[in-house]
């Protein structure tokens, strides 16, 4: 073979090894791309909404500080929906307020109550991308309780697993963004239910109808649907929604929002399991203020977050 044609090949094969090193390291790349993906990768058939409450300036007990989250965690697919309901309740009593009390009695500085709902889902109207109405049966709750004198022995806290059964639950959606319970019914055993239906009159504001079981309807005050409306929660894609409910020093405490099973493949479990005892850097997004962020993050007890530098790090 004369010498050209041996430096004709050289060059092929070097060109053909360099291409092979290239495309091998780019898999490489690729493989560590793929595990820094987002948290949340699927927002378009993910909807939240949420409903913040803050505790009263004139309470005479408890700080005015937000106090109550509830949300509606409503995901669409072909044929297929799936909601998650929570309630985070979160209370601090005034320094005051434990002085006046008498000799002996115990109250606890800070409660901490909080449980996620699960179970099966149907559109009764519109699209999947435009749902009007869905019903709700849920089927198990996950619930977390806990109070203490300060919130970093209590972190710990562990969930319950329950099991609910004869409960359903009718959302309506509108465009505007706005979710409200229409009609929900309990079962109460010994073939009592009750049952209850939200009704809007002439002036836009909710009244409260109760259906007894023998079917005589009524008007019922004391069931709460102010606190079953939603606004619809326009988070920002790969970051993780919080309720930022506690702040100590240079550390928040936050509700993580979104069920895990709803997270990308690199979710907050391969989190906890290989950086147990580090604070990693993530994006969230506070839905109190519909503010995204990153913060340095503790998700060993996820949902309950532990944040640092959330201040200096808000975008």
């Amino acid at each position: 073979m004369e010498p050209k044609s041996r430096s004709y090949l050289r060059a092929i094969f070097t060109s053909l090894g360099l291409t092979y090193l290239f495309f091998l390291m780019s898999c490489s790349l690729l493989t560590q791309w793929t595990e820094e993906k987002p948290l949340v990768s699927d927002l378009p058939s993910i909807r939240i909404y949420s409903n913040i409450s803050s505790i009263s300036a004139s309470s005479e007990s408890f700080r005015n500080q937000p106090g109550h989250l509830r949300y509606l965690i409503l995901l669409t697919q072909a044929s297929k929906e799936k909601i998650w309901t929570g309630e985070v309740d979160f209370w601090e009593t005034k320094e005051d307020f434990h002085a006046s009390l008498p000799k002996g009695i115990v109250f606890p500085k800070l409660s901490f109550k909080a449980s996620i709902f699960s179970g099966s889902a149907r559109l009764e109207d519109g699209e999947s991308s435009n749902p009007k109405q869905v019903s709700f049966h849920p089927q198990g709750v996950l619930s977390w309780n806990w109070e203490g004198e300060n919130f970093r022995s209590g972190i710990q806290t562990s969930s319950k697993q329950l099991n609910v059964s004869d409960w359903g639950i009718l959302y309506n959606f509108s465009q505007s963004g706005i979710v409200w319970v229409a009609k929900e019914y309990r079962s109460l055993g010994k073939n009592v239910e009750l049952n209850w239906e939200n009704v809007r009159n002439s002036r836009t504001t909710l009244t409260t109808d109760y259906t007894s079981p023998s079917g005589r309807s009524f008007p019922y005050a004391d069931y709460d649907y102010k606190n079953q409306i939603f606004q619809y929660v326009n988070l920002v894609e790969g970051r993780l929604p919080v309720w930022t409910f506690r702040e100590e020093g240079e550390l928040r405490l936050a509700w993580g929002i979104l069920p895990e099973d709803l997270l990308s493949s690199k979710n907050v479990a391969q989190w906890k399991q290989k950086r147990k005892e580090e604070l990693v850097s993530m994006h969230f997004y506070d839905a109190t203020n519909n503010i995204p962020f990153t913060a340095s993050a503790d998700l060993k007890n996820y949902p309950i977050i532990l944040l640092k530098d959330y201040d200096n790090a808000r975008k």
